[in-house]
């Protein structure tokens, strides 16, 4: 290998990027495994304080919740949750080859409110098992992300990882919509997710707040109570936080100019994006910049 990757392990059979001991940190998310493996089978084990995915490439077998068995083939998702036993066997004809990732949120996490809530983590194992080939996609952009170890990987990861779980939460809503959005407040937690959803994807799309409740047919009064219950944060709050640090990796970049900067995250004008920087990180965007540019020479 040309690189060596921290917790980064290769086999015959696939490769692992290993923080099972200390869980790799990206914000408010921990990553505690991710890979591609092939197996004969996965003895049983009790897991820790995460979820894991895991999408079959090819083969068939039997992945087993608390030693009841659920088969699997080729384009399946399956999900195990946190504190469960867990095992896999595969066809001795037809061994599994898949991906997985292993991965929670922190307990400040607006995302650890939904991932947590009573009505997906009791979801019934078989349930657990979703056709869905797309997701090895979003696989080899993670890994890919991992591999690449460059500057800014470790915030792409993180907003790439909250895509994924965003994904694969409404993936299992839409498969099983009677079992996880059956009551007003799971109802709330599935706006609440739905909003930080349209926030990551638009994020620079969004000039003002009424257009995030535009977007998802509420009404903004009612979204944003809605946010600040679940998140303990106002929307505004949150939206600005999230516009900030990007704009200060854009910055870092110096691909656009700070007046760019403004206009792409759809501010109205440059003094109002300064102000919102210098409000946040203590000093203004061009100050930021020359302070950064004096840092790297």
């Amino acid at each position: 290998m040309s690189k060596i990757f921290r917790g980064y392990r290769e086999f015959p059979s696939g490769f692992d990027f290993i923080y099972l001991n200390e869980p790799r940190k990206f914000n408010d998310v921990l990553l505690y495994q991710i890979g591609k493996t092939t197996c004969d089978h996965i003895d049983s084990h009790l897991h820790r304080d995460f979820f894991e995915l895991s999408l079959i490439t090819s083969g068939k077998g039997v992945f087993y919740i608390d030693n009841k068995g659920i088969e699997v083939k080729t384009g399946d998702l399956f999900l195990a949750m946190p504190h469960e036993v867990h095992s896999i066997i595969s066809k001795a004809d037809d061994p599994l080859h898949y991906f997985h990732i292993a991965f929670s949120f922190s307990y400040n996490s607006p995302f650890r409110n939904i991932a947590y809530s009573e009505k997906f983590i009791e979801m019934d194992t078989t349930l657990r098992k979703i056709s869905d080939p797309r997701f090895e996609n979003n696989f080899k952009q993670l890994i890919d992300i991992l591999k690449s170890n460059k500057e800014y990987s470790d915030l792409e990861f993180e907003y790439a990882l909250k895509q994924f779980a965003i994904n694969s939460y409404y993936l299992y809503e839409a498969n099983n919509a009677s079992s996880l959005v059956s009551t007003p407040d799971s109802k709330e937690q599935y706006l609440f997710f739905k909003t930080i959803h349209y926030i990551e994807k638009h994020l620079t799309e969004i000039s003002k707040l009424t257009d995030v409740s535009t977007a998802l047919h509420y009404n903004y009064v009612y979204l944003a109570r809605v946010f600040k219950n679940h998140y303990g944060e106002s929307l505004s709050e949150y939206v600005s936080t999230k516009k900030m640090d990007y704009a200060k990796q854009l910055i870092l970049k110096r691909e656009m100019s700070v007046g760019e900067i403004s206009d792409y995250l759809g501010f109205s004008c440059l003094p109002v994006f300064s102000k919102s920087f210098k409000r946040k990180f203590g000093v203004s965007p061009m100050q930021y910049l020359s302070l950064t540019s004096e840092e790297g020479m």
